[in-house]
């Protein structure tokens, strides 16, 4: 199972440069959003981690809060990856459902920056 969500994670990433090469900058956002859910998502069911629920994956609003029982991770890359995970969060709902939210070219290489660094500390990458 670890193994499909860093493909899923590794996938969305890829998907997520092709939209921002393509010039689809809200597309490229919600891609680099979902490439940083599927890698946290890999990492804490690794663990065996059951979700709330009975649901197979976390919800959005417990993500970041699910890398706090990284142990194995340092305290300030959990801060690091937390903190995109909240950044990539807003800037997707944002890219998906506001119109009025300004999203170009500066923004979708910004937000692919943060999912690329959310993959890398989880060794997706």
């Amino acid at each position: 199972m670890h193994i499909l969500w860093h493909e899923m994670s590794y996938s969305s990433l890829q998907a997520a440069k092709t939209l921002r090469n393509r010039g689809l900058w809200r597309s490229s956002v919600s891609r680099s959003y979902y490439a940083a859910y599927t890698a946290v998502a890999g990492a804490v069911a690794r663990r065996g981690l059951v979700f709330a629920g009975g649901r197979i994956n976390p919800t959005h609003s417990q993500l970041a809060k699910l890398i706090d029982n990284e142990s194995e991770i340092s305290q300030s890359t959990r801060r690091r990856i937390k903190q995109n995970v909240r950044m990539l969060w807003k800037a997707r709902v944002d890219a998906d459902y506001s119109p009025v939210a300004q999203i170009g070219r500066t923004e979708a290489i910004s937000y692919l920056r943060a999912a690329t660094s959310v993959l890398k500390d989880l060794g997706v990458l």
